[in-house]
């Protein structure tokens, strides 16, 4: 090969590299990892995680922000035969390694499907491929075979052994196939003879694998198979593989690694191979560079993978006044939206799919089951307010609104068609019309569901019968769910009847073909580090625990800040060697990924085969459909995955429960009579049933005297002691009150229960601030209860947009110096247009910081006070 251009000479790149991701045998953290990297003079790096694809989207985006060349990989586990072949022979049945980068976006999509097909198709002890799969899937990818544990490697060991020359024809063989199968595609050579220099077995076959490059003339390159950071976090990595294997670190039995495999520097590598293997050595180094160049992968942050869903809607729609209906609007609104039918589509599948038909179809269909739920919602004279929004008469609005008129209707269409522009523009009315979808089938069924969370505060669920709330009625925001500059796909998370949730899911597995669960990762926290490493160290228990326990629970709590601020920790640190080891340890291994396991209530959906955008996963003896990915849910949105949280709730299942005893035990009368009401026959009274849940008005004073009285044992979120006397103290008597509760008791807010409870009782005044703050909390008492009044307040006081009052909230909570330095002047300087003094202005910035970290999501308690 030509010799490297000069800038390049003397360089070199990791191309065997395991991160915190190989779960407990990689000890690189990723943060830190491209950090090192970097200050090493290196501009770019390979991650090859065992088997998986765990953290290989973190990763890139991490190595992109600093400026380094993310070359994605991995190091599969290859079958000795057919990977779904489970006979047990006690030789390599986890497979032999290979490793694999992807050179392009070709050579993505196909580490995508290899690295889901071993675990979906070929898991046995390990995720396993086969030859026959990466026949299929060669292209795109390089591939480097030859270290210990590989096919060439294992094959070459046994042959130092032996002399055995079946063995060496199979070293020979294995070269052979794979430099066929991956044959130069016009950018060079894509199978690479791998040396390594760091143990005794390695070194000797290394003469071997070079004379096998030589006589097939196959290029050399030259790794490190780094699994640690540095050569001082050998320790730590050596009590972490003991962790792994259930080991005491004196255990003389147990495995060790070599202290040599850590990122070691481009002099470092360099020195050892050209000292070692002269030209060879030389050779190898340089391809790591020219390897590095080569590869070159965009990913596709951002995409939209939303499932596609072609929907039908009818022309001849019942009416909301048809005689028939008697009024009863819930049974009107069930009628006219089963008359929609959602059907799912692969666009790739199918030809001349004119896709923005699709979505202006689904544009049109949601807003018809929009503007038909205005009517179910709040009543057949709502249609009066909607022919003054068509009418655009919002001056007339304005006009009756300042002569002390009501303009609520007015406001609920405009709060409405400014949400179905959005979800619109943003390409979400297809989501939405999916949610719809199954939340209906359920409740055909008896499955009855809520949204949680932001999804709440949005009227297009309101009137679709997601939530029971009224977002303008309870001051709801729907910039907390989504706004037209915020990027991220938004979520509508959906507690169902803990009974039926099964049902539901594989409706929609049944229904859209492509659904998957979402993997989440448990990381070692300072605490779980000292119990881990103390259990290896065989440290006493008591001793443990006591050492555990020096560290402060907090949220956020790491081994330095413990050292910094407690006092008794850092005498400990200082003065027991134990102590200090097992800290030491603790600290390098601190914050990385532990284990894998199942996201309680998240859900993948597409119309799509998801190997073709996300890798997948399967948990060892898991059934056919529990399938899961690879990438946490955040990683999954921000790969243009739609993501649902179908979250099981036993107390809507109580609720469904109750309702069926009171049908099977009264009459209709009976039931009308319990609730003050006469029955009249066929035609009830004229208004909603009254186990119509979905239709109450919430201000029952029965309900709220048993409230008052704290007689809540069994009520959803109301039925702890601590929560039992603060309801007896506030005294209930409106659903707000129940919507503070729940936001209130919470540490951190709960300082701030006697505030309320006398300002609502009289016995304290609430303080003034400014007109806009006043506004935004006087059904708080002037109490900064709920993120969305400290957003209102800082978007109407401080003129800063909604979109950026979500961020400093989020920058708040997470401690952002840089966003909340920034927004600030901002803030001041606003406040001061509104006639706020400077001092006064930067005083409510920083109660405004107080508030904000521990301010609780208005729509999620709403949504929960309600049920």
């Amino acid at each position: 090969m030509p010799a490297l251009p000069a800038e390049k000479a003397g360089g070199f790149a990791h191309l065997h590299l395991h991160t915190e991701y190989s779960l407990l045998d990689g000890g690189n953290r990723i943060d830190r990892l491209v950090a090192r990297v970097k200050e090493l003079g290196m501009d770019s790096v390979a991650v090859t995680d065992h088997g998986n694809m765990f953290g290989a989207v973190s990763f890139y985006s991490q190595a992109k922000a600093a400026g380094v060349k993310p070359i994605l990989g991995v190091e599969a586990y290859v079958a000795p035969g057919d990977r779904t072949d489970r006979t047990y022979t006690g030789a390599s049945d986890g497979g032999y390694h290979l490793v694999l980068l992807a050179e392009n976006r070709t050579g993505w999509d196909h580490l995508l499907h290899l690295c889901s097909q071993a675990y979906l198709t070929g898991f046995y002890f390990k995720p396993r491929i086969d030859r026959a799969l990466l026949r299929e899937c060669s292209s795109g990818l390089i591939a480097i075979n030859g270290h210990l544990g590989s096919e060439m490697g294992e094959h070459l060991l046994s042959y130092e052994r032996s002399k055995d020359k079946a063995k060496w024809a199979a070293a020979v063989e294995s070269a052979e196939w794979h430099a066929e199968t991956f044959a130069d595609e016009g950018t060079g050579p894509r199978f690479f003879v791998e040396l390594q220099h760091h143990v005794p077995e390695q070194i000797a076959i290394n003469p071997h694998l070079i004379k096998i490059a030589e006589e097939l003339n196959l290029p050399l390159v030259g790794d490190n198979d780094s699994h640690f950071l540095k050569a001082e976090d050998h320790d730590a990595h050596d009590t972490l593989i003991c962790i792994s294997t259930g080991k005491a670190k004196a255990d003389p039995q147990r495995m060790r690694y070599t202290p040599e495999l850590y990122v070691k520097s481009p002099e470092q590598m360099r020195e050892i191979f050209h000292r070692e293997y002269g030209e060879h050595g030389r050779e190898a180094m340089d391809n790591t560079v020219r390897i590095a160049d080569r590869c070159d992968v965009e990913l596709p942050i951002g995409a939209n993978h939303a499932p596609m869903v072609r929907v039908v809607a009818p022309e001849d729609l019942p009416r909301h006044d048809d005689p028939s209906y008697s009024g009863d609007l819930t049974r009107w609104y069930g009628e006219y939206c089963a008359r929609f039918e959602l059907e799912p589509f692969e666009s790739d599948t199918e030809e001349d799919v004119d896709e923005g038909a699709i979505k202006e179809a689904c544009d049109h269909a949601l807003r018809l089951m929009a503007e038909a739920g205005m009517v179910w919602r709040y009543g057949g004279v709502i249609l009066e307010h909607r022919h003054e929004w068509i009418e655009g008469t919002s001056e007339a609005a304005k006009q009756r609104q300042a002569d002390g008129v009501d303009t609520d209707g007015f406001d609920k269409w405009a709060r409405l068609n400014r949400e179905l522009k959005i979800l619109a523009d943003k390409l979400i009315s297809a989501y939405f019309l999916i949610v719809w979808d199954f939340v209906n089938w359920g409740r055909q069924r008896g499955v009855p569901s809520m949204a949680r969370g932001s999804g709440v505060g949005t009227m297009v669920g309101y009137v679709l019968g997601f939530s029971n709330a009224c977002p303008v009625r309870y001051g709801l925001l729907f910039e907390r769910f989504t706004d037209p500059d915020r990027p991220e796909y938004p979520d509508i998370d959906i507690a169902l009847c803990q009974a039926g949730r099964g049902d539901v899911i594989e409706y929609v597995r049944q229904k859209y073909g492509h659904v998957a669960q979402i993997i989440t990762f448990g990381t070692l926290k300072a605490r779980a580090a000292v119990r881990d490493v103390a259990r290896v160290l065989e440290v006493p228990l008591p001793k443990a625990d006591a050492i555990a326990k020096a560290i402060p629970e907090a949220l956020g709590t790491t081994f330095d800040s413990a050292l910094k601020d407690e006092p008794d920790f850092k005498k400990l640190y200082d003065t027991d060697p134990d102590v200090k080891r097992i800290v030491d340890n603790g600290r390098v291994m601190e914050g990385q990924a532990r284990h894998a396991s199942v996201h309680a209530a998240g859900v993948i959906v597409a119309t799509r085969p998801l190997d073709q955008i996300v890798p997948l996963y399967k948990q060892a003896g898991a059934g056919d459909n529990e399938i899961v990915t690879q990438w946490d849910g955040p990683t999954c949105e921000k790969m243009g995955l739609l993501k649902m949280d179908f979250l099981g709730l036993r107390t809507l299942s109580v609720i469904e429960r109750a309702k069926s005893l009171i049908r099977s035990g009264l009459d209709e009368a009976a039931i009308y009579a319990g609730v003050g009401r006469e029955y009249r026959g066929g035609r009830g009274d004229g208004g909603p049933h009254p186990l119509d849940l979905e239709r109450l008005t919430y201000d029952d004073r029965n309900v709220f005297s048993l409230f008052q009285r704290g007689d809540t044992s069994g009520v959803f979120q109301f039925e702890s002691g601590g929560m039992r006397r603060l309801l007896v103290e506030m005294k209930p008597d409106r659903l707000e009150d129940l919507i503070a509760a729940n936001a209130l008791f919470r540490p951190g807010p709960m300082d701030l229960i006697p505030d309320y409870n006398r300002r609502k009782h009289g016995s304290e005044p609430v303080p003034s601030v400014h007109p806009i703050v006043d506004k935004f909390t006087a059904e708080t008492y002037g109490v900064m209860v709920y993120q969305e009044q400290v957003m209102q307040i800082v978007h109407e006081l401080g003129g800063i947009p909604l979109r950026a009052a979500y961020s400093l909230i989020k920058a708040i909570s997470k401690k952002k110096a840089k966003i909340i330095n920034a927004e600030r002047p901002k803030f001041i300087e606003g406040a001061g247009e509104k006639g706020l003094g400077k001092k006064q202005a930067d005083d409510l910035f920083e109660l405004i910081l107080k508030f904000a970290g521990y301010g609780f999501n208005k729509s999620h308690s709403t949504g929960y006070a309600i049920v």
